[in-house]
Parts: structure tokens; C-alpha cells; sequence
């Protein structure tokens, strides 16, 4: 059995130490203890049910590079993170980042974006998809 550790949260009422120390010392317990997974989630703000968005929430592709430099084995990734979040080469550019510097430990899930406070309060735009006919002619008429 594999064991997996989603870490969601950054609020530690009652610890004093700073979020980083309490990052960093739980992905190395957890890589030293065999843990074979961590992940983060790719929200901007913290979510409901799991706090307030007014709570410490920090972005996770970044910490997960932070995490990368603190551990040796373990599989790092977003859980999920939204398609319209970032732009598709950027995120890209993100992810293979993680991988070099983690020596191929990167993994991802994606996912539809559910969540509009994120987009409104970074100013960050939703993407307007092209419908299916409309993309496949466009497709069609590269291909001929």
C-alpha cells in the first residue's frame, strides 16, 4: 500500500512556527518516513469547507518547488489544478520546471475551474473555449 499526503491548509493555530518550517519539516518527515505522494492544491485562495479565503494560502506550484529541495523520493504535483488559471504553455513551462528541479518527481491533474472568486480577485480571465464544430472545422481545414 502506497500512502499519499495532501497538504491543504496553512492555518496551525497554537504552532509558532512559520508556515515554511511547518511546510518544509512535514514533506521531509514524510519522504523519510516512505510517504510516496504529496500534493497541494492549485487554488489561489483558500476554499471552502477547508477555511476562509481570508486564510494563509500559499501557491502551490512554487511550494512545491520549495518542497522539491527539502526531500528526495517523494512524487510531488497539484492535485488539480485549473485550466484556466494559467495559460497552457505557461503551465507547462511550470510543471517541467518542477520536474527537472525534483529530478522527475512532477505530477499534475487537471481540471474545469469551478471557483469564480479566484479569477475575480487576481483580475486573472476566463477563457472563452471554442465550441466543438467550430474547432474541428478549423482543424479540417489545416489538415487538407
Amino acid at each position: 500500500m502506497k500512502l499519499a499526503i495532501h497538504f491543504s491548509g496553512f492555518d496551525h493555530p497554537g504552532n509558532p512556527d512559520p508556515i515554511a518550517k511547518v511546510l518544509a519539516d512535514t514533506a521531509r518527515v514524510a519522504d523519510e518516513d516512505g510517504v510516496s505522494q504529496m500534493t497541494m492544491m492549485g487554488h489561489y485562495y483558500q476554499i471552502p469547507p477547508i477555511g476562509a479565503a481570508e486564510q494563509p494560502m500559499l501557491k502551490g506550484s512554487t511550494s512545491l518547488g520549495f518542497i522539491a529541495g527539502q526531500t528526495r523520493n517523494i512524487t510531488l504535483g497539484l492535485l488539480v489544478t485549473g485550466i484556466t488559471y494559467r495559460h497552457p504553455g505557461l503551465l507547462t513551462k511550470i510543471l517541467t520546471t518542477l520536474d527537472v528541479l525534483s529530478q522527475g518527481r512532477a505530477q499534475v491533474g487537471l481540471g474545469a475551474t469551478w471557483f469564480d472568486r479566484e479569477h475575480l480577485g487576481l483580475g486573472v480571465p476566463t477563457r472563452q473555449w471554442p465550441n466543438a464544430s467550430s474547432d474541428s472545422k478549423k482543424r479540417s481545414r489545416f489538415a487538407a
